[in-house]
Parts: structure tokens; C-alpha cells; sequence
């Protein structure tokens, strides 16, 4: 499995990597729950330090959810 990391992104954070079972489950939270987006993306940073990713990494995946995730989180609404 990859994560959904936006193919402009794969040079500094491949799709693949130990966040990759977290962003699964962040994935998972936008589309099957009913959770608010900001309770699905600390989630994700609480589930990437739980598997011991770098802080770099996990704060640079997490804010970039937080910041630029919110159309990935409504059309995850809506196809639900």
C-alpha cells in the first residue's frame, strides 16, 4: 500500500515509508467517518509518531493535510 501523497511531492516524501500505514488510516477517517477533518488530521500525527516517524517528517505531512487537505476531506464527504 502507498499513502496518498501528492505525485509533486514524491522527490521529498515518497509514497511509501513508515507514515504510510498512518496515512492509510487518515485516508480511511476522511472517507468512512463521521469526524471533524481537524480530529482526522491530529489523529494522523498522533498515529506518525506512534510509528516513530522523524518529527521533520511527520510536522511537514501533518501541516501539509491540515493546511491544503481540505478538498481531499470534502470530496471524501461527498463520495461517501
Amino acid at each position: 500500500p502507498i499513502s496518498s501523497v501528492p505525485a509533486a511531492l514524491w522527490p521529498t516524501l515518497p509514497p511509501f515509508g513508515e507514515y504510510w500505514m498512518p496515512a492509510v488510516l487518515h485516508d480511511y477517517l476522511y472517507r468512512n467517518t463521521h469526524m471533524p477533518k481537524e480530529k482526522c488530521d491530529s489523529i494522523l500525527l498522533e498515529a506518525m509518531q506512534g510509528r516513530c516517524v522523524p518529527d521533520v517528517q511527520s510536522k511537514a505531512i501533518y501541516e501539509g493535510v491540515r493546511i491544503g487537505g481540505w478538498k481531499a476531506f470534502q470530496e471524501d464527504r461527498q463520495a461517501a
